[in-house]
């Protein structure tokens, strides 16, 4: 439908009216269908991106713009569940696997990677006495945070492991904001929360466990799938 008619018919009555109009006329089948575009053409990049790209030249090695976020987990943890986990979430969405280098003319572009996965450094913190154990997450929580991203070669993605002791661990997440926002944190720790006790149940082949597949995700008031 026309962008105008939400300004023309704002409220949800209205817009119903119109969307009914739109079906019995036959317009809903004129829409172009979205297909995918072609990886190997040269990708621009969005608006957004292409601002904070523009920051990015003008203060290069700057980490004002990553995104860090660190979580204490309590309990028993499968390290190998939780690492799948990431890795299966970095498969999943390009995004997390684009880089942005330059052409020859000077304009960047996007750069989709195929699939790998991503490293994940695990460091065993548990043989230091506890003062000097947290001394030693912040310090290594406030370097991750404020290490750059290099746009033109590193994932746009960090993740680090803190093992703090058999029951407790943390998680160092770093996201540059040229690939993600607030909203993206959702998305990331609800497929973080599906894909783990799939690994868990069947490390092989979780996707049989699923309910995410394609970003269709039900919850119940249980909080489960």
């Amino acid at each position: 439908m026309p962008l105008r008619t939400l300004f023309e018919h704002a409220t949800v009555s209205d817009l119903a009216q119109q969307i009914e109009i739109a079906l019995k006329q036959g317009r809903a089948g004129s829409l172009l269908p979205l297909l995918p575009v072609d990886r190997v053409q040269i990708l621009p990049l969005s608006f957004a991106q292409e601002r904070l790209w523009f920051l990015d030249q003008l203060m290069p090695n700057s980490p004002l713009y990553n995104m860090p976020a660190a979580v204490r987990l309590v309990g028993s943890l499968d390290q190998q569940a939780l690492i799948k986990s990431f890795q299966a979430i970095v498969h999943r969405h390009e995004v997390l696997r684009t880089t942005f280098p330059m052409q020859e003319s000077g304009q960047p572009y996007q750069q989709i990677t195929p699939p790998f996965d991503l490293d994940i450094p695990v460091i065993d913190l548990e043989a230091l006495p506890a003062e000097e154990r947290e001394d030693q997450v912040r310090a290594i929580a406030i370097e991750e945070a404020a290490r750059p991203f290099n746009l033109t070669q590193d994932p746009m993605a960090r993740v680090t492991l803190l093992r703090l002791g058999q029951t407790e661990h943390i998680v160092l997440v770093i996201l540059h904001h040229i690939v993600a926002d607030g909203w993206s944190v959702g998305i990331l720790m609800s497929e973080l929360a599906a894909l783990y006790p799939a690994y868990q149940k069947s490390p092989a082949n979780p996707r049989s466990l699923l309910c995410l597949c394609n970003m269709r995700t039900l919850r119940s008031g249980n909080g489960k799938c």
